[in-house]
């Protein structure tokens, strides 16, 4: 794990996938909503019919947030475990509360394309903090994470 101090922010990238992660570190999510901006390597208008009749036909709730999805923390938990909810190449900030804009996202980090092992790209932080999450992850070839101090601690706090 690297540490940001410009963003303070702790950083990194592992042989994960979200749904592996959120498994092992369920505190993590607990009391998150998530914005998610991408699915399948697509940003979500162009999955989206198909994944959320997924989350409505498993009595998920959520809200369309411009092209995007917002799920409220009531609900991350199940959606993450539900089979073919994530399946990889997916990307979702988590957050506190709702965003009130979704405006200053514009960039996708799945990791099929910049790996956060040593530099945390700038646009990650600057999107995090424009939404006002907390933590952020992206999956693919394993899993880009850029996560506050406090949800860092729940998670390296095991290691």
């Amino acid at each position: 794990m690297n540490e940001s101090s410009q963003w303070n922010l702790r950083f990194g990238f592992v042989d994960e996938t979200i749904r592996s992660f959120a498994a092992k570190n369920r505190e993590v999510f607990r009391s998150r909503s998530a914005l998610v901006t991408c699915i399948d390597s697509c940003p979500t208008p162009g999955r989206m019919e198909a994944w959320l009749k997924l989350l409505v036909e498993n009595g998920l709730e959520f809200e369309p947030a411009a092209d995007f999805v917002w799920i409220p923390s009531l609900h991350l938990a199940r959606a993450i475990d539900l089979r073919g909810a994530f399946p990889g190449f997916d990307e979702m900030y988590l957050l506190q509360m709702k965003p009130n804009s979704v405006a200053g996202i514009a960039k996708r980090f799945t990791s099929d394309g910049p790996i956060f092992s040593q530099v945390l790209p700038d646009d990650v932080a600057t999107q995090m903090r424009s939404v006002g999450a907390d933590g952020y992850f992206s999956d693919g070839c394993g899993l880009n994470f850029a996560l506050g101090h406090q949800l860092a601690e729940l998670v390296f706090q095991k290691v």
